[in-house]
């Protein structure tokens, strides 16, 4: 299943414009950069995973599926043999249910860190529970916490909430110091072995964010969590709304787009999942009474960073622990253990007809029209290359702002009648008044605004540029203007 949607189409977002400019800037050697700008926003992880590929293709989109495949393939074997040391009985359904999943398959076609993170984690989660085991047994061994170690820091380089897995460790750690289990000279080793590469991670992905940000007097991606325009405690509020909000759109089928407006709690959906929330609250507490699992216990860090960040993520946030949080609905229906098996086979035969259902119906369609845009969108780049940070592009459709913001590797914001709004407040966001702009990209439709006029069109694009710009008169770019060859993805 995961196969079979390998594929050259490019599904852009505002992220996935940043990742894989990151990874272009680090293949050609220069300093990182995020589409012309110092400022990354991401950490560096996913985009050096991605680096590589940019070697070999000015628009590695299939490589990337190839490489999101394998990623994937990881998480699903790291996730059966995670399942085998908690809850055996379960771990192909499962793992079944931690793979076949929309918002998996979303993040799978995208240039996101989703996927690298979850293959990454569960198999640090992984390395970590052999550790505590043979720590208990009087004999860890040295390879096996190197090797979680490391998996503990690159999880930290791709996401900062891969820390909470070195602290799930080190509050096991702890439980088991306090029952006299293990001696401290042990404990004290093996958490050095595996907080040591962390901590040193995430201090360097940190410290780059506030040299950058000081320097350019902007933001990092963590100083977003703080809503100046909420009280903590609202903040606070909202933040477990929206977590409560994610556990039930990733794990209930046909529920992926389900989600209520801001600060509302009694919007049906919403009170659906917090009793699903309650269930799942259960058969977590089950899992940490019974395994003291290292991911189980890493559960409540991950949650107090995304909590406090109180941000509508569409279920994004709780994707990867998609296998921990089904164990914990395993576990919670423990009194059922004659149906359960049955209830999670269902579960499966639901989500695998949500998922199938949406990328045929939504995503393959969506990724049709991107690709019949690229020849559109090259040769408006072309156009404006010698000045791709001084324009704006109004009423087009999104991915058609991405595609010009990968060919010229700058913002294009979005065109806007005013200057009140601050573009450097979310770079995802950015927006720059119309009387800023030297050239616009427009639908052909629209009246050309005073003080410009028409460069350029095709298909159903026009470029406008300022009056007495210097700009050549008004022409049709057609299918054989002279656009460089390339190994750009094209409709099939």
């Amino acid at each position: 299943l995961l196969a079979v949607q390998i594929s050259s189409w490019w599904y852009p977002t505002p992220d996935a414009c940043g990742y894989v400019s990151i990874a272009r800037s680090l293949a050609q050697g220069g300093p990182a950069t995020n589409l012309g700008s110092a400022q990354l926003w991401y950490s560096p992880g996913y985009p050096l995973l991605l680096a590589p590929l940019f070697w070999l293709s000015e628009r590695p989109f299939l490589l990337i599926s190839i490489l999101h495949w394998l990623l994937a393939t990881g998480f699903l074997l790291g996730c059966y043999r995670w399942v085998r040391q908690v809850t055996p009985e379960a771990a192909v359904v499962v793992s079944g249910l931690a793979v076949v999943n929309l918002g998996v398959w979303v993040h799978f076609r995208r240039p996101l860190s989703e996927i690298a993170f979850m293959c990454v984690a569960i198999w640090g989660a992984t390395w970590l529970s052999t550790l505590r085991q043979q720590t208990l047994a009087g004999q860890p061994r040295m390879r096996t916490a190197l090797a979680a170690g490391l998996l503990i820091a690159a999880a930290c380089l791709i996401r900062h909430a891969g820390f909470a897995l070195a602290c799930g460790f080190g509050l096991a750690a702890l439980c088991d110091l306090l029952q006299r289990r293990v001696p401290w000279v042990r404990t004290g080793w093996t958490l050095a072995v595996i907080t040591l590469p962390a901590v040193v991670a995430l201090a360097s992905v940190m410290h780059y964010e506030a040299q950058t940000a000081a320097r350019l007097q902007a933001g990092t991606y963590l100083s977003r969590v703080d809503d100046p325009g909420l009280s903590f405690g609202d903040q606070l509020l909202e933040g477990i709304r929206l977590r409560i909000s994610d556990t039930g759109q990733v794990l209930l089928p046909f529920m992926f787009k389900s989600y209520a407006d801001d600060f509302e709690w009694l919007d049906i959906n919403i009170v659906i999942y917090v009793l699903f929330a309650a269930l799942l609250a259960w058969g977590w507490w089950r899992v940490v009474r019974r395994t003291r699992d290292i991911l189980a216990l890493a559960f409540p860090f991950y949650m107090a960073l995304y909590v406090t960040w109180a941000m509508q993520a569409g279920g994004r946030f709780l994707v990867p622990l998609i296998g921990l949080l089904m164990v914990c609905l395993w576990e919670a229906l423990g009194r059922f253990a004659p149906q359960r098996a049955t209830i999670f086979a269902g579960l499966l035969v639901a989500h695998t007809i949500a998922a199938v259902g949406y990328w045929v119906g939504v995503e393959l369609p969506r990724g049709r029209d991107v690709a019949r845009t690229w020849p559109a969108a090259e040769r408006l780049a072309l156009k404006v290359r010698d000045r791709a940070d001084r324009g704006v592009i109004l009423a087009c459709p999104e991915s058609t702002q991405y595609l010009l913001e990968f060919l010229l590797d700058r913002r294009v914001p979005i065109a806007r009648p005013t200057a009140d709004v601050d573009p450097a407040a979310d770079p995802n966001k950015a927006s720059r008044p119309l009387t800023e702009a030297e050239w616009v990209v427009a639908p052909t439709k629209l009246q050309v605004p005073a003080g410009f006029e028409v460069a350029a069109t095709t298909d159903g694009y026009a470029l406008w540029t300022r009056t007495g710009s210097g700009s050549s008169p008004a022409e049709v770019i057609g299918a054989r203007s002279a656009v460089p060859d390339s190994d750009a993805p094209g409709p099939r």
